[in-house]
């Protein structure tokens, strides 16, 4: 028993420790129950191997056999077992499906998708959506019956082909996978519709091109180009849209031209709405849109990686979620002001901007709206502009200015993260610098000014790791105002010698100035809890104050020199003694370790030091 029982315990920690192998164990170890003999070149019909029905990876196609028959087909679509990360569409337990399937008259694809390794959940389901999807819309091109489609599968292929039943209609799972988009919902045939030359057109709807022409011109009298109408259509260069077109559905032109990249005219055509995705992974070159459009939905020209110009027109108030990302060509892009807020991740990795030119009207630029655009160079921001969303210019590698306009109030974290060429930022009514705003911003100078970071009187507070590691930074200066100072806000700037806080009681974090020049100086106010740290750390400080603080009638315990009876001295906190000798305004002292505190009875003189306090006056003045 106590054998058995430590077997039994060795085999949990084995399979604890490493799945992979206990499935390599077990395939090794014992013989396999079922064969196949080797299969003979199949002469019933059509087949399609390793047909690709999306493209994020080389692992995404599917083995399409189509039987002989009169007519469509119905469809098994077949999905592989092996715990989500072995095998393919050519497993022995897929073979065994698609054979009997095949040899009864049936229609077979045997999907092959990505495995655990390559992309988590939900990776796997979305790859089977777009395989359906994929067969669906290409029914007619492979002669299947597109309203006769069943999905089976084994094992680990038996939950995707549930998940695929049950989330088909979801619009994401949370996993961001591309697949997702990469092949079209299935719909059904239109008994309406008819094939006109090589359009398929149902009324005034333009469903599908099957032609091989280069240049393609829509018929007249087409009102709407439905989704996926050009989706097949590699090889176009140009297209003509009619007059008559009002409408282009989603996704309509997903992946059209992708071969040699293609233009669109639309000519004088009166086209109010363009779908999410119309042009999504498209090879669009360059695109003018017409004056009655009015919203760039999400994603509407995102992976146009061949997109180098486009011209937004003055009517379109909406600019959607990643509406341009990952247009890598594009260089250059003016944001009209009509457009009140860039949406999120609007130019998101385009990596060819070199300039962005937003126009009076734009008021809002949320997150990540430039994130990525590595060669960005010049950014124009209107007075209008009234707020930034986070990592909004994050990556922007190679932005040497920006002035944010008055109206912009804080900075949000991340939002010039690694910056690297930022040399100078105007930020003149800024109350708040978010975590990491500038973070590695390595050559920043001038905030406000040529050579020193002169922070606005406005700002209140700097977050954590704010300007870490601006290592080109000599001065600083920040205003009355400031009344937070995030942990290692400054840490890591290795230059920054000079330092005026005006604050009073400013919150400060022991490593906010760590590892910052050891010969820097600071002036301070010195009510501030930051001037104990300052001293201790072992920096040269100035303390100053204003007007000296009036305080009841006590009887005088210190004979401080050049103090007014009854007043307080805000250096050593001590009631002063009837001598007035030096003006309240003038005590100005610098603290210097290095000399011994000497005494004087009748007043203070150059390099003398204050009878109580111990401040060694300083040289630009004489008592």
């Amino acid at each position: 028993m106590w054998i058995v029982l430590a077997v039994l315990i060795l085999l949990a920690v084995v399979i604890g420790w490493n799945h992979h192998l206990v499935w390599v164990l077990m395939k090794n170890w014992f013989p396999q129950r079922l064969k196949l003999d080797t299969d003979p070149a199949w002469d019933g019909g059509q087949s399609y191997e390793h047909l690709a029905y999306a493209s994020d990876s080389e692992n995404q196609y599917l083995d399409l056999y189509v039987p002989e028959s009169d007519g469509p087909v119905p469809l098994f679509v077949l999905i592989h077992g092996g715990g989500f990360f072995s095998n393919d569409s050519q497993s022995r337990q897929a073979q065994f499906m698609y054979r009997y399937f095949r040899d009864h008259g049936f229609a077979c694809a045997s999907v092959n998708y990505r495995l655990a390794q390559e992309a988590p959940f939900p990776g796997a389901v979305e790859d089977v959506r777009a395989a359906v999807r994929f067969l669906a819309a290409n029914a007619e091109q492979y002669g299947l019956d597109a309203d006769r489609i069943a999905i089976w599968g084994e094992s680990a292929g038996g939950y995707l082909a549930a998940m695929e039943a049950v989330t088909e209609t979801e619009v994401d799972l949370g996993g961001g996978a591309a697949a997702q988009a990469e092949a079209p919902a299935p719909e059904l045939a239109d008994s309406n519709a008819e094939w006109v030359g090589d359009f398929n057109i149902s009324g005034g709807e333009l469903l599908g091109y099957r032609g091989h022409d280069s240049a393609v011109t829509v018929p007249s009298g087409i009102t709407v180009i439905k989704k996926r109408a050009f989706s097949t259509a590699n090889g176009v260069t140009s297209i003509t849209l009619p007059s008559t077109v009002i409408r282009i559905e989603g996704e309509a032109f997903y992946y059209c031209g992708t071969d040699n990249g293609f233009t669109i005219n639309l000519g004088t055509s009166c086209v109010t709405s363009i779908g999410a995705r119309a042009f999504e992974n498209s090879g669009l070159t360059s695109v003018t849109l017409p004056s009655s459009v009015s919203t760039i939905e999400d994603h509407t020209f995102k992976g146009c990686a061949k997109l180098t110009s486009v011209t937004i027109p003055s009517s379109v108030t909406k600019l959607g979620f990643e509406a341009f990302r990952d247009c890598v060509a594009l260089t250059d892009i003016t944001v009209p002001g009509s457009v009140s807020s860039v949406g999120k991740c609007a130019f998101w990795r385009c990596s060819a901007l070199s300039k962005a030119t937003l126009q009076e009207g734009v008021g809002d630029i949320q997150e990540a709206a430039f994130k990525d655009c590595s060669l960005l160079t010049s950014v124009s921001l209107p007075t209008t502009l009234a707020s930034l969303g986070k990592e909004v210019f994050q990556n922007c590698y190679s932005l040497s200015a920006v002035d944010i306009p008055s109206g912009v109030t804080v900075i949000p974290t991340y939002a010039f993260k690694s910056c690297q060429m930022l040399v100078r930022a105007n930020l003149p009514a800024v109350t708040a610098i978010s975590d990491q705003a500038f973070y590695g911003c390595s050559r920043l100078k001038g905030i406000n000014a040529a050579d020193r970071l002169a922070l606005p009187d406005s700002l209140e507070t700097i977050g954590g790791f704010a300007f870490y590691e601006c290592v080109d930074a000599t001065g600083l200066t920040a205003g009355e105002a400031l009344n937070t100072l995030g942990g290692a806000a400054f840490a890591g700037c290795t230059h920054l010698k000079d330092i005026r806080l005006d604050g009073h009681g400013i919150k400060y974090d022991k490593n906010t100035f760590e590892n910052i020049d050891r010969a820097a100086s600071f002036t301070l106010y010195c009510d501030s809890k930051l001037v104990d740290w300052v001293a201790d750390a072992g920096y040269q400080y100035t303390r100053q104050h204003g007007e000296l603080e009036t305080v009841p009638a006590v009887p005088p315990t210190c004979t401080e020199d050049g103090l007014t009876e009854g007043k307080r001295c805000p250096l050593c906190e001590e009631m002063v003694a009837e001598q007035e000798i030096v003006p309240a305004t003038s005590h100005t002292v610098v603290i210097d370790p290095r000399v011994e505190p000497t005494y004087t009875s009748t007043g203070l003189t150059e390099g003398k030091h204050c009878s109580v306090c111990g401040a060694i006056l300083t040289p630009q003045y004489e008592i």
